[in-house]
């Protein structure tokens, strides 16, 4: 009898082992189901997105003044009906700014389920380049007149060729910028004279300096500004320049200091780091 007990207890130890197994069997299975389940799952959810779900149906425009909303669809091509998704949105800023020349920077949004924001920053010309050797002979005067290139605000060319400099612009002397066409943009680091000059700007800029006629930076090292065609302010390099204008302002907009009628030069000392006014 207890040999009978034995083998009985045996074999349901081996019954209750190979149960575990088979369950654990059956886990495993069903896990790789559900995992096969999901996997394709989301390739029919990629799937469906990319061919039937997501087209572009409605296109807006903002930002704009000079051009018209056409304009700007056309520039951008057709676009209704393509995929929200595989839409290149860097590709169509680049296209798009390529086409409007008025514009410094566009920005391609996407809005869920199916529309696409165009953001147009148009140009302002906030500067004029007088060209280097480009004389014309005013027809209604007869004078020898100087031909500007107006430029805006992010450096692209707007126009050029134009005997007279754009109005409220600030006239940049002592920059070559070689062959440029309308439309073209100059290198942020090609050119260390427009570079200190957009610097300076930007200075004045940030601390609403106004006032400023001339801009020049022949020399890098030696930089003048022509204060409303009475004061040369004489900055030396573009290092520190946002404190620098922060002075000069200070100086120029204050009567305490310097008269508002009264013209001379205005100094800086690297020794001092500090303004001098010269009375002429």
């Amino acid at each position: 009898m207890q040999k009978t007990y034995s083998d009985n207890k045996n074999r349901s130890a081996a019954r209750a082992t190979s149960g575990r197994r088979k369950a654990k069997r059956r886990k495993r299975n069903n896990l790789l189901y559900y995992i096969l389940l999901l996997f394709f799952i989301a390739i029919i959810g990629i799937v469906l997105s990319l061919t039937v779900f997501f087209k572009v149906e409605s296109v807006v425009v903002t930002g704009i003044n000079e051009y018209s909303e056409e304009t700007v669809l056309e520039s951008a091509g057709t676009i209704a009906g393509t995929n929200l998704f595989m839409l290149n949105a860097l590709r169509l800023e680049k296209k798009i700014l390529d086409s409007l020349i008025f514009s410094d920077k566009v920005s391609i949004a996407k809005k869920l389920p199916s529309t696409v924001i165009i953001d147009i920053t148009e140009s302002r010309i906030e500067f004029s380049l007088p060209e280097e050797g480009s004389e014309t002979v005013d027809e209604e005067t007869g004078e020898i007149v100087t031909l500007y290139t107006h430029i805006s605000g992010s450096g692209r060319i707007i126009k050029n060729r134009l005997p007279y400099p754009a109005d409220g612009s600030v006239i940049l002397t002592g920059i070559d910028i070689g062959e440029k066409m309308p439309g073209d943009f100059i290198p942020d680091g090609g050119n260390e004279n427009w570079n200190a000059a957009f610097a300076v700007a930007q200075a004045a800029a940030l601390e609403e300096f106004e006032g400023i006629i001339d801009i020049d930076t022949e020399s890098i090292v030696d930089i003048k500004i022509n204060y409303q065609d009475r004061i040369e302010v004489q900055i030396g390099s573009i290092s520190d320049i946002s404190h620098k204008i922060k002075m000069v302002k200070h100086l120029l907009t204050n009567p305490e200091n310097i008269d508002i009628n009264e013209r001379g030069e205005l100094f800086y000392n690297r020794n001092t780091e500090s303004f001098h006014f010269k009375p002429m």
